[in-house]
C-alpha cells in the first residue's frame, strides 16, 4: 500500500502549529493545556493505545477512565531463561526455561485484578500483556531460534491467559532481532503466536490479539521478515521515538519528530515519523495496521554548542538536561508531565526563560532558553494531534504512546483529538442535572457516557436499566448494551467477540445459542 497523499504540509497548517495551534481551530490553548484527562468516546475506529508499566501502583489502574483509550499494552512481562534479568533469579529458579517470569505473588497479579476490574466498567478495551522491552529481551532469540523453545514460551503465554481473563492477546516487544536468523525466527514466532491464538479464541470464544512494537529504521527492519510475519498480526507498534539520545551528542536532534531535520541530516544522520511510516509501507505493509507511536516524556541537553543558522538542530553537548531530580531520574530525560510544570508552564508558553518554538524543518515544537543554552524535545500536544491527523489521513491504525503514568492528560487528550474521537466536554453537551428537565431526544454527560432521553425526564438518573434514558453506542464497532434496540445488520461487541444482528432484538445477550446475534 502507497501513501495516500505525499508528506507535504501547507502554509495554513504550518502557520497553526507554529503558532501553538492545530489544524481543528476549535483547539484551544487552555484545552491543548488542560493539566489533566479529559473526556473522550471512541467514535472514530482509529487505536488509542498506552502502556502501562508495571513499576507503578496497581491501584491507580482502577483510576483510568477506559473511554479514551481502545487499548492498553501492559509493561513487562519477561521470560525465565538465558539472558534472564537478575531480579527474576528467584521466581525463574524452578521453571522451564522461556517460560514467564511470573507466579503467584509477581506484580503482574496486582495489575491483572485492577485490568479485570477496569475492563468490567470498560468491556471495550483490549488489554495485552507486553512481553520483553528494553532490558528485558534477551531471552527472545535463544528461545525464537529453537521450534522446541517457542512452543514452550508459547505453551506459556496461552497458560497465563487462561489464568489471567482480563487480558485479549499478547504483546511481542522485542529489541531487537540482531541478525537475519533472528529476524526470521522473529517471524515464525509471530506465525505460531497466531496458530495459538486462534485456537484459543475457538476454546474460549473470545478474540485473542497478536500485536508488536517494533523499530522503523532501515538497519532494523532490513534483518526482518516482517512480509511474512504481518499476516500473523494483528498491529504493528512504530516506536516513533528515541531518535535521538546520549548517543547522539555531536548530532543534537529532537527524539519524536515528524520530519528529520536537514540540519541532522547534514551531519549524517535524521529521522522522523515520516521515515518509519514510508519505510514501513515500502515493505508492503498494510497501513491500517501500523500505529503511530507518541512520547510522553521528552529528551535533552544544556550547554548545546548551536549549529551555523543558530539553531540546536545538529549542535552538540555532552550534558544531559533536564537534570535528575529523583532516585531513578536519568539527566537527559523528563516525563511530560514535569515538561508540562517545570518548562511549559500553565498555559503552554514556556516559564523561568524557556521559550517554546516552531520549526517547520521538523514539523516539531521544542522547549530552548539560552541563558544554559538548554534544548528539550518533547511531543508537544499541538504535534501530537498532528501526529493523530497524519494517521487518519494515510489511513493507518492511530496512535498510541509510552508510557500512561507519564501523562498530565494533555498528551492523551491530543491523541484522541487527532483521530477524531468525540471530545465530551468541547461539545455542546452539558453533564446530566437532577433538578433540570429533559424531552426526548435531548442528550446528556453521565459517568463518562453518553446518554439520550427516550421520553420527558426529570431526576431519573442516567443507566438506570429501562429507566427514561439511552445510552448512545458511539463507537465503530460499540459494546452490545441491553438498553439499546437494534436492528437486522447491526454489529457490537460483547466479552471480546463481535457479533452482528440477524433481527430486531432488545436485551438479547449476544452469544446465546439459537439468539439473535451471529459471531462475525
Amino acid at each position: 500500500m502507497k501513501l495516500k497523499k505525499p508528506f507535504t504540509w501547507c502554509p495554513l497548517a504550518l502557520a497553526l502549529l507554529a503558532a501553538g495551534s492545530v489544524a481543528n481551530a476549535t483547539v484551544t490553548d487552555s484545552q491543548l493545556f488542560s493539566g489533566k484527562h479529559g473526556e473522550f468516546q471512541q467514535t472514530s475506529g482509529n487505536v488509542v493505545a498506552t502502556y502501562v508499566a508495571n513499576w507503578g501502583d496497581p491501584n491507580n489502574v482502577r483510576q483510568i477512565n477506559g473511554d479514551n483509550l481502545s487499548h492498553i499494552l501492559f509493561a513487562f512481562l519477561n521470560m525465565c531463561g538465558p539472558g534472564q534479568l537478575p531480579e527474576h533469579a528467584a521466581i525463574c529458579a524452578d521453571k522451564p526455561a522461556f517460560t514467564l517470569a511470573e507466579d503467584a505473588n509477581s506484580i503482574d497479579k496486582a495489575f491483572a485484578a485492577a485490568f479485570s476490574d477496569l475492563k468490567a466498567n470498560y468491556p471495550h478495551l483490549k488489554i495485552l500483556p507486553s512481553v520483553g522491552g528494553w532490558g528485558g529481551s534477551d531471552p527472545f532469540a535463544p528461545m525464537s531460534l529453537d521450534k522446541a523453545n517457542r512452543q514452550i514460551f508459547i505453551d506459556a503465554v496461552v497458560a497465563y491467559l487462561k489464568a489471567n481473563s482480563a487480558f485479549d492477546g499478547i504483546d511481542i516487544d522485542w529489541e531487537w532481532p540482531a541478525n537475519i536468523a533472528e529476524g526470521d525466527a522473529y517471524a515464525d514466532l509471530m506465525i505460531e503466536l497466531r496458530a495459538a491464538m486462534d485456537a484459543l479464541g475457538k476454546e474460549t470464544g473470545r478474540e485473542y490479539l497478536v500485536t508488536s512494537a517494533i523499530a522503523t529504521g532501515e538497519s532494523y527492519i532490513s534483518l526482518v521478515d516482517y512480509e511474512r510475519a504481518e499476516p500473523a498480526m494483528d498491529l504493528i507498534f512504530l516506536m516513533t521515538y528515541d531518535f535521538f539520545g546520549p548517543w547522539a551528542n555531536n548530532n543534537i536532534g529532537h527524539h519524536t519528530a515528524i520530519s528529520a531535520h536537514s540540519a541532522n541530516l547534514v551531519n549524517g544522520y535524521g529521522y522522523g515519523v515520516e521515515n518509519a511510516v514510508t519505510n514501513m509501507l515500502g515493505l508492503g505493509m498494510p497501513a491500517e495496521k501500523l500505529v503511530l507511536g507518541v512520547a510522553k516524556y521528552a529528551k535533552g541537553w544544556d550547554s548545546v554548542t548551536v549549529n551555523t543558522k543558530g539553531t540546536p538542530f545538529g549542535g552538540s553537548s555532552t550534558s544531559g538536561f533536564p537534570k535528575p531530580k529523583d532516585p531513578w531520574d536519568t539527566a537527559g530525560i523528563a516525563t511530560y508531565t514535569r515538561v508540562a510544570a517545570e518548562i511549559l508552564g500553565p498555559d503552554g508558553q514556556g516559564r523561568d526563560g524557556f521559550q517554546i518554538l516552531f520549526d517547520e524543518d521538523c514539523q516539531c515544537h521544542y522547549a530552548w532558553r539560552e541563558t544554559d543554552r538548554a534544548f528539550v524535545g518533547f511531543d508537544h500536544p499541538a504535534d501530537v494531534i498532528t501526529k493523530g491527523e497524519l494517521a487518519v489521513s494515510q489511513g493507518l491504525g492511530g496512535v498510541f504512546a509510552w508510557e500512561y503514568g507519564q501523562d498530565n492528560g494533555d498528551i492523551l487528550n491530543a491523541m484522541n483529538r487527532g483521530v477524531g474521537n468525540l471530545d465530551l466536554l468541547a461539545s455542546d453537551l452539558s453533564l446530566w442535572q437532577p433538578e433540570a428537565t429533559y424531552v426526548k431526544g435531548n442528550r446528556v454527560v453521565f459517568n463518562h457516557k453518553l446518554y439520550e432521553a427516550k421520553w420527558w425526564t426529570q431526576g431519573n438518573e442516567p443507566g438506570a436499566l429501562h429507566g427514561p434514558w439511552q445510552l448512545i453506542n458511539t463507537a465503530s464497532r460499540p459494546e452490545w448494551s441491553a438498553e439499546t434496540v437494534y436492528l437486522a445488520g447491526d454489529q457490537v461487541t460483547h466479552n471480546g467477540t463481535r457479533y452482528e444482528a440477524q433481527w430486531w432484538t432488545l436485551d438479547n445477550q449476544p452469544g446465546v445459542p439459537n439468539g439473535p446475534w451471529l459471531a462475525i
